[in-house]
């Protein structure tokens, strides 16, 4: 019986000192990714109002020392506006020492209803990362 409660104790102290291990990044053998941390934003617009906003993150797996800035563009494939329907910084900075940054898109009631439109938004395309999750904003209006 004494031996089973060692044997349990040192298991328990096993299990304990494995699960604290740190998991920094994905393995080095793989390329970091870049993409948003969510898929899907939906502005809704109240007739009378000419704007809306959303401010989504984007996420990067590595850190670097030094800033890095990235290119957003509109992908054709799933978009359904036009770009008088909306507005964004086509770039973004993420900070040295940080994986991630925010990044604003605006909606504008041009060619906007009540059913939903969608534009979606994408990290252009950088040597060494794999670009990860895509951005759809979902636009509408609403009395």
């Amino acid at each position: 019986m004494k031996n089973i409660k060692i044997l349990f104790t040192v298991l328990i102290l096993a299990v304990v000192a494995v699960s604290c291990d740190r998991y920094d990044d994905a393995p080095s053998e793989f390329s970091p990714i870049i993409g948003f941390t969510t898929g899907e934003s939906i502005i809704t617009i109240r007739v009378g109002d000419n704007t809306g906003t959303s401010t989504v993150n984007l996420f990067v797996t590595d850190v670097s020392d030094s800033d890095r800035t990235f290119t957003l563009s509109v992908v054709p494939e799933g978009t359904e506006l036009t770009n008088a329907s909306y507005s964004f910084e086509p770039s973004v900075v993420i900070p040295a020492g940080e994986r991630q940054t925010t990044f604003t898109f605006t909606a504008i009631d041009v060619d906007l209803t009540d059913e939903t439109k969608t534009v979606v938004v994408g990290v252009d395309p950088v040597p060494g990362l794999t670009i990860g999750q895509k951005m759809n904003f979902e636009l509408k209006t609403r009395n």
